[in-house]
Parts: structure tokens; C-alpha cells; sequence
């Protein structure tokens, strides 16, 4: 089953992938081989049902008799043994390909082409069965026009140099970073160009590296790597990608002293991280102790939650849809879970942190677990209508804390001068602006 999963792959490599199966034709490309295939397919089809037609008419006119139609053929006589036997060739090299991938991952369509020249007499048969002319014009020119395109357009972009701009030309909204990551090459900037993005797809940016005097002194082996990093929830390595500058094609060797180069590159991102996050983008030169953060970048989950009819508590224009503490019993010096739902309505447009209190909140707290949503990395400046999603502060409770029953309150203050967002529930403004999620009961 895993084999055949790969067939999607597989079929478009056949067809048009370069490079080290990291280059892919234009999208529009596929549809037209697939719409070959399926001509032909449907070319063969006509072939047979022509053909049987032609035989009954041959009999009918020469008036065959039982015996005669019933009379054997020879086998090698049998006008269908060629396209029997290529036909046979071909599922035998796609049986030794199924085996080969048995055994290791590689689903390249370039291991059919053994198998590409009956293939394509398959084609050409098929599409000799349409009865109108221009079929011969009109597929071949489809066919020619996505190899001279891939040839002249596709393959050359791919492996151009990134370009070399002039400092001056340094786009005034790139990031400035002015940092030697060692071997005399130096990070001026970064430009992030994806904003918001899901796992999976990948993240774009341009970096802008200048080499000093010191990189003439490098030979193609001494050229160094740069790794380009993305981390996730608790950096957590979310995305990664290593290679020489330019896509591999242009290492530092070969720059020109004080010249900027701007290199276009992108990151891909895991299919199975925890969504949303402001996952933070790192660069360094491989074997390298430096490095420097070039950016952010907003991931959100294929779908958010469910949104909730009513809300336990509104802060202008972001809804508390559940609370709760986990466990609601602990002993001192263990640690409780409050687990918040977000349901936001309207973007706050500011920084806020979450401050979760136990205690009673006209004193200061007993306990507290202050932060920004989701562990600090998915702060309210990047939230948006629609989104809703859980999050989770940690309390720990003091060693010597008393037994008893202690309040645990909720909500969101201004982080630079500590003022509360206002917290309404069914309309009316709460004391201290806090929620109270519940009691916590500490017993020893």
C-alpha cells in the first residue's frame, strides 16, 4: 500500500521533473500529458471497436462458415502478439520497479524508461485511431511546447545565480542584521515574504550576505554551508534546510569581495506541528558558533476549533470559551494545568499577557502563571477574527502553602504598565477584571 501511494509521484516524474527531483514543470504541464494519456487510451478503444466491426463485415461478406470462424490462428500469426508482448514489457519493468521500491524509497519515474519506447509506440497507436488529421498536428505540438518551455524557461531560473545588488539597493523594509557568522561573510538582512502559512508549505525569504576580503582565500572545499532553521512551539525544530548559497550553485568562493548577494531561499515546514505558533526563523554557516534570528512567520492549523455559542467571559472582543484546572486537587509544591479556549472576535491590536492567580485577587497572588498565550509564541498581536484554539498555563503551588479551597482567576493585562483588559461576563464588568475558573483545593 505504501508503493502505491506513491504512484502520483511517480506518474508526474515520468513526465517532467529536473534537478534532483526538486524541479517541477509548470502545473499546466501535467494536465496536458494526462490529457495525451487519456486520448490515447480512448484512441485504443476506437482501434478495437473498429476493428471488430471491420471483422464481422468481413464475414458477413464472405459468408464464413461455423468452422471457419472457430478455426484456430497460430500464435505467431496472431496480428495482436506486438502489442501483447510491449505491453508485457512494460508491466515487467514497472513489476521490477514495485520490487525496487520494496526494498528502498525511490519512486522516480525516470526507473520506467526502459519501458519508454513501447510506451510511446502506445501512445502513437492510440492516437492514430481519431479519424481527424489535426490530432497529428495538434498533440505533437502540445508535447514540443512543454519541452521547449521547460528548456528554455523552467530549467534556466532554476539554476541562475542569485542576483548581486549594490548596498544602497538593500530594500528598505528588509530586516537589518549586520552580522559575521564567520569566514569573513556577513548577514546584512532578511526579508521574510510569507506571513501566514500552514504545516507543510513552505516559507519564503530572501537573505542578503556580503563577503569580505577574507572569502578569496576560499577554495570551492572551504566554502561553507549555510542552515537555515525554523523553530516551533518550545524550539522545537520545525523546518530545516542546509546547502551552499545560490541553491548550491553559487558558493561563497565565487562572490565578489563587498558585493551583495541576494538569495532567494525557502524552508519546509513539518506536517506535524502544533498549530498556531510564531515560529521563529535562524540562520547560521554550518560548523559555526554564531547565528542570528531572521524573522518570524505565522503557522495556523489546517481548520481552528469549533467556535462556542456563548462565552464564560468577553475581553474587548475576545471571548473566553472554556475554563478549566486540572487537577482540581494537589498537593504543595505540585503544579496544576488551567486550560484556557481563545475565541477571538476582534484582532486586539496590542501586545496582552495571560495572568492566571491563585488567591484571592485583591492581594497579591499566592501563585501565579503569568505569560503570553501558548507558552509566549503565539503572542495576541498576530490574532484574528475567527481563530479559535486552547491554551494551557502551569501553576505551581508553594511548598508551604496552608491547606484549604483557593480561587484561581483569569484575564489579560497591557505587559508595559500592568493595566487589566476590561472583562465582562453576560455583559457586566467583573471585579479586578478577573474570571474566576474555579477552586483549587491543596491538602497534604
Amino acid at each position: 500500500m505504501q508503493v502505491l501511494r506513491e504512484t502520483p509521484g511517480l506518474w508526474t516524474s515520468l513526465f517532467a521533473v529536473f534537478g534532483w527531483f526538486n524541479i517541477l514543470a509548470p502545473k499546466w504541464v501535467y494536465p496536458i500529458w494526462n490529457g495525451i494519456v487519456v486520448a490515447s487510451i480512448t484512441g485504443v478503444i476506437i482501434h478495437v471497436w473498429r476493428g471488430r466491426k471491420a471483422a464481422r463485415l468481413e464475414e458477413a461478406e464472405r459468408g464464413f462458415s461455423q468452422q471457419a470462424k472457430t478455426q484456430a490462428v497460430p500464435l505467431l500469426d496472431w496480428p495482436g502478439l506486438p502489442a501483447v508482448l510491449l505491453a508485457l514489457w512494460v508491466l515487467l519493468v514497472y513489476a521490477g520497479l514495485v520490487i525496487f521500491m520494496l526494498k528502498t524509497p525511490a519512486s522516480q519515474g525516470r526507473l520506467l524508461f526502459p519501458a519508454v519506447v513501447p510506451m510511446a509506440l502506445g501512445l502513437a497507436f492510440g492516437l492514430s485511431g481519431y479519424q481527424w488529421s489535426g490530432i497529428y498536428l495538434l498533440i505533437p505540438a502540445l508535447a514540443l511546447l512543454t519541452s521547449v518551455y521547460s528548456l528554455l524557461f523552467v530549467i534556466p531560473a532554476a539554476y541562475e545565480h542569485p542576483p548581486v545588488i549594490a548596498l544602497e539597493d538593500l530594500p528598505a523594509d528588509a530586516q537589518k542584521i549586520n552580522i559575521e557568522l564567520g569566514n569573513g561573510i556577513w548577514l546584512l538582512a532578511s526579508q521574510i515574504e510569507t506571513d501566514q502559512t500552514q504545516a507543510g508549505d513552505w516559507v519564503w525569504l530572501t537573505l542578503y550576505w556580503q563577503g569580505t576580503d577574507v572569502i578569496s582565500d576560499l577554495s570551492e572545499v572551504d566554502a561553507p554551508t549555510y542552515v537555515l532553521e525554523l523553530f516551533g512551539h518550545d524550539d522545537a525544530l520545525i523546518g530545516k534546510v542546509q546547502s551552499y548559497h545560490g541553491g548550491g550553485l553559487y558558493p561563497a568562493s565565487l562572490w565578489p569581495a563587498h558585493e551583495v548577494l541576494a538569495d532567494r531561499v525557502a524552508v519546509e515546514i513539518d506536517q506535524d506541528l502544533l498549530a498556531p505558533v510564531q515560529a521563529r526563523l535562524n540562520v547560521k554557516l554550518a560548523g559555526q558558533d554564531h547565528s542570528a534570528d531572521v524573522g518570524t512567520v505565522k503557522i495556523v492549523p489546517e481548520a481552528w476549533l469549533d467556535p462556542s455559542e456563548s462565552a464564560l467571559a468577553s475581553l474587548n472582543g475576545i471571548d473566553l470559551a472554556n475554563a478549566t484546572i486540572l487537577p482540581q486537587v494537589v498537593k504543595p509544591g505540585k503544579v496544576t494545568k488551567v486550560e484556557l479556549r481563545w475565541q477571538v472576535n476582534d484582532s486586539p491590536g496590542l501586545a496582552l499577557t495571560t495572568f492566571v492567580h491563585l488567591g484571592d485577587p485583591s492581594r497579591p497572588p499566592v501563585a501565579q502563571g503569568d505569560s503570553v498565550p501558548l507558552g509566549g509564541h503565539y503572542p495576541t498581536t498576530l490574532w484574528v477574527p475567527g481563530e479559535v484554539f486552547s491554551d494551557t498555563y502551569e501553576l505551581t503551588v508553594p511548598p508551604a502553602l496552608p491547606p484549604g479551597l483557593y480561587p484561581v482567576h483569569v484575564g489579560l493585562y497591557r505587559p508595559e504598565n500592568g493595566s487589566r483588559q476590561t472583562l465582562t461576563v453576560d455583559g457586566v464588568r467583573q471585579q479586578n477584571d478577573a474570571y474566576l475558573v474555579g477552586w483549587l483545593e491543596v491538602e497534604h
